[in-house]
């Protein structure tokens, strides 16, 4: 049946729409459990496989590059055979990859089961945005995505602790095997009620897959995350290098794909469109300030500089994860009360509570007081997790119905991008070496200070980005929520 917008099709989804989203956040939680919970389990994998260096690195880096590898193609293959089966067809191979690493007796099956688990895990997240931006219309999209946000601050929350009480509980040697699956019972569920509940949504996309295009976006990708993940080792020039050659390859390849009227990986029409281009760029500045580089300035000042224990540097982040929550819940509110400024509304709450953060840790950073320091999290918080909502509808509000899931892939890829790109970035700017003179709780202190401006001149250049997109927007319409009418004649619901 064609949706057409308005469209009975969205209408006849009624209440229904939300039940799917609840089902697609089940699943998100639980990949986000896998990511906040793997750092904390690496002493333990030492305790089963012993202290090798290339095993706890590709139990971290395994994921996250077969994740990034697969969000794009996993996309464009929703587009053409429906979202539906892409997310069910993740899920199941997100729990048993995840079973598949929790049981591993060989350190070879531990690392190949990573990596399949990422790849499982962009075929599973992949579909979610696709699916918001096709279910819910105008303002609706943005609250949808803000509730994507506040699952992402809540797993920031959550997870850890439940990884920590298993990690304790289970104990050191085989703690790590069930810290790891801890989220499975949500994929579970989710699995059973989305062959029910899921509207199977595609684009009209049709003829072969584009596969020449898809290799040449994961050699892309791999050359500029892999340096991201290992801290910009020494071979950093030549994979950006090689990523820079190759991307101008995809790009002459994709306008040729496009103007043989195939169907390429990503439609580079796109790209000219400025809540797309520059939405994108938001997303990995955005990421690059928020998420671990946050994490990482703070614990140093924390941990490393005033000797806190780790419940002391979780106590002082835990406004951030709640702001990020209550951020991602009334970000519709920021889309009616500012309309198309209401990205540069919340980066500028991002920005001003990193300032008086920096502002209070540069004063006296090792005296000033958990909940001095916890209320300008707060409200830096409460922007990162409405900026995330406003972005993602901005940026997909961009794009036609039947490219929603290449685009959507493109989105998460990018957030990742900028997560690691900021978490590279601030490790380094945290290892300086310390001043003249100084003492050594004073060195890490200054250092993580280093790592919150850091963060500041990510969150800075991305509202600067917000403000040129905010200007160049007519006044009567709203960035996030200019597409009222969401699903094109293309989109086909089975």
């Amino acid at each position: 049946m064609s949706l057409t917008a308005p469209a009975p099709g969205i209408e006849g989804l009624g209440k229904r729409r939300w039940a799917a989203l609840t089902i697609l956040l089940l699943a998100l939680a639980m990949s986000l459990f896998d990511v906040t919970i793997v750092n904390l389990t690496l002493p333990s994998v030492t305790k089963s496989f012993g202290e090798h260096p290339i095993i706890l690195s590709w139990l971290v880096a395994g994921y996250l590059l077969g994740y990034a590898l697969s969000l794009v193609p996993a996309g464009r293959a929703g587009d053409r055979f429906g979202h539906k089966w892409i997310f069910i067809i993740g899920v199941a191979g997100y729990v048993l990859t995840a079973i598949m690493v929790s049981v591993s007796a060989d350190a070879n099956i531990l690392i190949v089961g990573r990596v399949l688990h990422g790849i499982a895990g962009g075929l599973m997240v992949a579909p979610i945005t696709a699916f918001i931006h096709l279910m819910f219309p105008g303002v609706s999209k943005v609250r949808a995505f803000g509730y994507f946000a506040a699952t992402t601050g809540l797993a920031a929350l959550v997870g850890p602790i439940i990884g920590g009480v298993v990690l304790d509980a289970i104990g050191v040697q085989d703690g790590w095997r069930w810290a790891l699956i801890v989220g499975l019972p949500l994929g579970v569920i989710a699995f059973i009620l989305a062959f029910a509940l899921l509207p199977n949504i595609r684009g009209s996309v049709s003829g072969s897959f584009d596969v020449l295009g898809m290799l040449l976006l994961s050699i892309v990708v791999v050359g500029f995350i892999a340096p991201l993940m290992q801290q910009l080792p020494d071979w950093t020039w030549i994979s950006l290098g090689i990523a820079v050659v190759v991307l101008i390859i995809f790009i002459l390849w994709e306008r040729a794909v496009d103007h043989r009227g195939a169907t390429p990986v990503l439609r580079l029409s796109h790209f000219r469109k400025l809540p797309f281009s520059l939405g994108l760029l938001q997303v990995v500045l955005g990421f690059a300030s928020f998420t671990s580089p946050i994490y990482i300035a703070i614990i140093t000042v924390w941990q490393w500089g005033r000797g806190e224990d780790a419940l002391q540097t979780a106590l002082v982040m835990l406004t951030f994860g709640l702001g990020a929550i209550i951020g991602g819940v009334i970000d519709a509110r920021f889309t009616l009360w500012f309309r198309r400024w209401d990205a540069t509304a919340a980066l500028i709450l991002l920005v001003l509570g990193y300032v008086v953060t920096y502002l209070l840790l540069v004063a006296d950073g090792a005296h000033v007081s958990l909940l001095v320091l916890a209320i300008p999290l707060l409200f830096a918080g409460i922007g990162n997790g409405a900026f995330i909502g406003m972005i993602m509808s901005t940026i997909l509000s961009a794009v036609p119905a039947r490219d929603a899931g290449s685009a959507g892939g493109l989105v998460v890829t990018a957030m990742r991008l900028g997560s690691a790109f900021g978490a590279a970035v601030i490790l380094i700017l945290t290892a300086l070496p310390a001043a003249k003179g100084a003492s050594e709780s004073q060195h890490w202190i200054d250092n993580g200070n280093w790592g919150v401006l850091g963060c500041i001149v990510f969150a800075a250049v991305a509202l600067l980005l917000a403000i040129i997109v905010g200007v160049r927007t007519p006044k009567d319409t709203s960035a996030s929520a200019g597409e009222d009418a969401l699903v094109p004649d293309e989109v086909i619901t089975k």
